[in-house]
């Protein structure tokens, strides 16, 4: 936070807004426009010229060598045998990502999806954690929604075999929370093709988890 001062983010998505007064009074609706049609990272859109262009001066005097190490060192920490410290460094992650320019927080992005390549179930933890802050601060466009979607629906069911038990709570906990997060980050038209299949795994876990405040997560997400 040091290196990267505050700055408006303006590639970040934002859920649209719709004012109150003006649908009672039945005139003509002023919405706060959102970019989601960014849905390719690619679009060459104005606010990301605009992004580009700050970014130019912005990034000038910031040591880039300390912060990618700084910033791998949080990626490692998703994977941290202590709950408390994959926590700390999901928080860590989303708030630097805030203040990237959207190539750089796009390879950020990557790097999460890339680590739930591995089964250990600390990992996933982390890794959704992280997923459920970027989509809270609007850093998880559109265009990753999908796949973010698949990790989801398998970190809902996720169990790992560990001898004479097994283990994965947390895991499914987490997910819920990303779960809650995509409903509260996201417009109706953007999560209308998941809704459906994302509701199917929330009740089974609702339903049929063993550990109560998996039940508890899922209903609230649901």
């Amino acid at each position: 936070m040091i290196y990267l001062k505050p700055r408006a983010t303006l590639w970040a998505y934002k859920k649209e807004v719709k004012k109150l007064n003006s649908q009672m009074a039945r005139s003509s609706e002023s919405k706060l426009q959102t970019n989601s049609g960014q849905l390719n990272l690619g679009s060459g859109t104005k606010q990301q010229v605009l992004e580009q262009d700050e970014s130019i001066n912005y990034f000038q005097d910031i040591p880039l060598s300390s912060l990618e190490d700084i910033i791998e060192f949080l990626l490692v920490s998703l994977c941290d045998k202590d709950t408390v410290v994959r926590w700390s460094a999901a928080k860590g992650l989303g708030r630097i990502t805030g203040r990237l320019d959207l190539d750089m927080a796009d390879d950020v992005v990557d790097a999460v999806f890339q680590l739930m390549i591995q089964t250990d179930g600390d990992t996933w933890h982390g890794c959704q954690l992280t997923i459920a802050e970027l989509s809270r601060r609007g850093l998880l466009l559109p265009a990753r929604l999908d796949q973010a979607m698949n990790a989801l629906k398998k970190a809902l069911l996720f169990d790992e075999n560990k001898g004479n038990f097994t283990a994965g709570a947390n895991v499914r906990d987490a997910a819920c929370y990303v779960a809650w997060a995509f409903a509260r980050a996201y417009d109706a038209q953007i999560m209308q093709h998941h809704v459906l299949d994302l509701a199917k795994h929330l009740l089974i876990v609702s339903l049929y988890d063993r550990e109560i405040n998996c039940r508890k997560a899922a209903s609230a997400a649901f």
